[in-house]
């Protein structure tokens, strides 16, 4: 049987070289015997074959290496070169590269078949967490060929990425041939996602599996959302501004948190007419995350009047209050006492003028005898004009 398939092997490469030959392409090894994840058994005889696909006038020899380690070969051309394992050892197992003159190579893993082995690593189970964080399950397996890793929640389903809502993310590597690791991330864990979950590893001959037990608790930061209006109500004239102000907490500041607006069951968002800021903080690093969302209605008309609802929505659960707006008529009230203040302040000045216009009357009639009938000066001649024109004020608010 192993004769007829190296002769099998033969004809099909010499085809293969015929075909190649007609052009001039570059030399590209490949490894025909054994192949990837070959099933090999304890003695087991192995044959290890590599072809060369050469152009025209092109020369060269092949050379077979285990873990870096020239191996004589029992046949040979210019287009290929074969060896024969008759009994697999466990100290034969290894990186087989097949390496062409030039430097072209190929690789093969060879090694004795067994089941899976897989274990946890780098946490010891049971694993504990709180709401909301990222908690990452590792779990590592080792065989030949190389195993698979799938998880499985308290054994009951398969547990796929990114699964519904982008819950989980699974990232696996191979960090050595025979060797795989796999990284189970759950997104902000919640109470429901305790419990066991199983990473199980496969291949060709069996499974193992292994239990991570995954306890997640709540804590005082975990409460449910839950938001207040400042004031219960607003009352603003017509065709000023208002701002509507709400506190929330427990409101996370993430992508899975929204708060907003509403207003005859219309969802409000920012426009001509209104605005709304949402400013999220904490009084200290880790202390109670809150929100004063704010919205703020311009140029009031008498149908902004009613009812607005403040609302949070998470994944954690939902909250809103309501905040009552009045719009009222603009007072003119106020606009009737700024006159009647300035017609009081107006004729309290010139009471005042004509006061000082009399006494300054009198004081000259006073002058003017002692002077003996000289000239008025000009001081005096002064204060008649401007009571004059106080008189003529006087008589004119008359």
């Amino acid at each position: 049987m192993l004769r007829a398939t190296q002769q099998l092997y033969k004809t099909v490469f010499m085809l293969i070289v015929l075909f190649d030959g007609l052009a001039t392409v570059e030399p590209r090894v490949q490894i025909i015997s054994p192949v990837d994840n070959q099933i090999i058994k304890f003695n087991q005889s192995v044959f290890f074959n590599c072809t060369v696909s050469l152009g025209k006038n092109i020369t060269g020899t092949l050379e077979w290496r285990r873990d870096g380690v020239l191996i004589p070969t029992t046949k040979k051309s210019q287009y290929w070169a074969s060896f024969e394992l008759g009994a697999l050892q466990k100290d034969e197992e290894g990186i087989y590269q097949c390496t062409y003159s030039n430097g072209e190579s190929d690789h093969v893993r060879v090694c004795l078949a067994e089941k899976p082995q897989g274990w946890p690593i780098k946490f010891t189970s049971p694993i504990k967490t709180l709401v909301d964080e990222f908690p990452t399950l590792s779990c590592f397996a080792m065989g030949c060929p190389t195993p698979n890793i799938i998880w499985f929640k308290n054994n009951s389903h398969q547990i796929t990425a990114p699964g519904k809502d982008h819950k989980y993310s699974i990232d696996t590597e191979i960090p050595q041939p025979g060797n795989q690791t796999s990284d189970l991330r759950i997104n902000a864990v919640q109470l429901d996602d305790a419990g066991d979950y199983v990473c199980i590893a496969v291949n060709a001959l069996g499974s193992d599996n292994s239990t991570i037990t995954l306890n997640v608790k709540g804590n005082d930061n975990n409460l449910l959302p839950t938001i207040e209006a400042k004031k219960p109500k607003y009352t603003a004239e017509v065709g000023t501004k208002v701002t509507l102000v709400c506190v929330g907490e427990q409101v996370r500041d993430d992508l899975f948190t929204f708060v907003y607006w509403t207003f005859k069951g219309n969802v409000l968002s920012n426009s001509s007419k209104h605005y709304i800021v949402n400013d999220s903080f904490t009084i200290k690093a880790g202390s109670t995350p809150r929100v004063q969302t704010k919205l703020t209605l311009l140029k009031l008309d008498y149908e902004d009047s009613g009812s607005y609802s403040c609302k949070v929505d998470s994944a954690r659960g939902t909250d809103s209050d309501i905040v009552i707006l009045e719009v009222i008529p603009k007072d003119d009230k106020m606009e009737l006492c700024l006159i009647v203040i300035s017609f009081a302040v107006l004729l309290a000045l010139t009471l005042v003028v004509l006061i000082f216009c009399l006494w300054r009357r009198r004081r000259r009639k006073q002058e003017m005898k002692a002077a003996d009938g000289k000239l008025l000066p000009q001081s005096v001649e002064g204060t008649m004009f401007v009571c004059q024109l106080a008189g003529h004020l006087s008589l004119r608010k008359g």
